[in-house]
């Protein structure tokens, strides 16, 4: 015989799996889809430096929204190994670039280095690769898919590197498409109003002309005038 407790929790299973089912049905749980169309993380580094001459990452932005941007005049090494100058970068939904003016290597310049990506295709510099001096080398690496990195550049010692200096690393992501709305199949009908406005009654501009048969009055003549004659008082009215 089966307790009723058993049969209790039996029921409470069944009507929290009915409510998860209602959840799903109406949406509630749509929060990864909707994490899925926001935009990915963009990010841009100025210039970094690992070894005997570290430096961070310096300017650094990273931002998935509204594009943001950072800038350094001068970024070098406390032990002088390298300095660059005119440093700049932003990144935002789907966008990332990063460049500086010039870079100096053990007092050699190996002139601009710039980096970018849009919507998820990164750009670089991809060219010869160059020597500094006999322990140096710089390498100018094609982009891979939505990273790229302007220089990398490696001053080697007696057992190998010691300094590496990265300029102007990107990566970005797609930016987020804006849902579409589908416009009505037919435009909304105006029907015109059934009734024409009122307007005023026409006025004639012919002189008033009287009716058929009927006279005009006549002027009035003047009373004759009494004759004057000899002896006779002239009579008046």
């Amino acid at each position: 015989m089966v307790s009723k407790d058993i049969v209790s929790a039996r029921a409470t299973l069944a009507s929290v799996a009915i409510g998860a089912l209602a959840l799903t049905s109406l949406g509630l749980g749509a929060s990864s889809t909707a994490a899925a169309q926001q935009s990915e993380a963009s990010s841009a580094v100025g210039i970094s430096a690992t070894g005997v001459d570290p430096v961070g990452a310096t300017p650094a932005v990273s931002s998935a929204g509204e594009i943001k941007s950072g800038s350094a005049g001068t970024v070098a090494g406390k032990a002088g190994t390298f300095t660059a100058t005119g440093v700049s970068v932003k990144a935002g939904a789907g966008l990332a670039e990063a460049s500086a003016a010039n870079v100096v290597v053990a007092g050699q310049s190996i002139g601009p280095v710039s980096a970018s990506c849009s919507n998820g295709v990164a750009k670089s510099l991809n060219k010869a690769d160059q020597k500094l001096g006999e322990k140096g080398t710089v390498k100018f690496p094609p982009a891979s898919g939505n990273q790229a990195t302007g220089a990398v550049i490696t001053i080697n010692g007696a057992s190998g590197p010691v300094q590496t200096i990265t300029v102007a690393q990107v990566s970005c992501g797609k930016a987020a498409v804006p849902p579409t709305t589908t416009p009505p199949s037919t435009p909304p009908t105006t029907v015109p109003p059934t009734t024409q406005p009122s307007q005023p009654p026409a006025t004639s501009t012919k002189p008033t002309v009287p009716p058929t048969g009927t006279q005009q009055p006549k002027p009035e003549r003047p009373a004759p005038q009494p004759e004057s004659r000899p002896g006779n008082a002239v009579v008046t009215g």
